[in-house]
């Protein structure tokens, strides 16, 4: 339970420093989609590789008692957003952190098995 709590508190750390950041470009929400910044591990260079993407299918968050992030799904901060509950992880799900911030008022619940890759705005 401690190791959930400590991730779940990095987790919204690098959520609100991020969130920071919130200058942006007014097009980048452009019809083709929103630009991010997908970073991965170059194991053979042993360094961190940064790759622009864009994402054309997501829902923006917005304030709400509930939320579950579900498998495939793509999902963006796009403004101050507040979520009352707990959020559920459930699969593989995606979170782009573009302009304002995310407030999970009751933490993020991250079951075995579960991911949830979080992105920069470009």
């Amino acid at each position: 339970m401690n190791l959930i709590r400590k991730f779940v508190s990095i987790m919204l750390s690098v959520i609100m420093v991020v969130s920071l950041f919130t200058i942006i470009p007014s097009t980048a929400f452009a019809a083709s989609g929103i630009e991010y910044i997908e970073r991965s591990w170059d194991s053979a260079n042993q360094r961190v590789v940064s790759e622009t993407k864009t994402c054309s299918d997501y829902e923006t968050l917005s304030s709400r008692s509930d939320l579950t992030l579900e498998n495939g799904k793509w999902y963006v901060v796009n403004g101050d957003a507040a979520i009352s509950n707990r959020v559920t992880v459930s699969g593989k799900a995606h979170l782009i952190l573009y302009k304002g911030t995310l407030t999970c008022k009751d933490g993020i619940r991250l079951s075995k098995g579960n991911s949830l890759f979080v992105y920069q705005r470009k």
